[in-house]
């Protein structure tokens, strides 16, 4: 059985405290590699997270940014940004 692509890949560190207040909230939470970081069921709808650390402006790479923008992802650094975004 294939590992998914996340496995061994290096997470941001505020991303084990995000994930756990969506778990929290019911949400269900899927971590990917590519194009973003975290893939999120609540209530019915979908919802794409970009998890970045510290500061949300770190380098990625071209391709990330062209799909981050052009599908309007949102860039969370806390517990708080994520649930305001998947609970709106």
């Amino acid at each position: 059985m294939s590992r998914p692509a996340w496995v061994g890949k290096r997470r941001d560190e505020t991303e084990p405290g995000i994930v756990n207040a969506l778990l929290a909230i019911g949400a269900k939470v899927e971590r990917l590699d590519r194009p973003c970081d975290l893939l999120i069921s609540f209530r019915g709808r979908i919802q794409l997270l970009e998890v970045s650390g510290i500061t949300k402006y770190r380098k990625r790479e071209a391709g990330q940014v062209a799909f981050l923008t052009a599908w309007e992802v949102p860039i969370v650094s806390t517990a708080e940004e994520a649930l305001k975004v998947v609970t709106r």
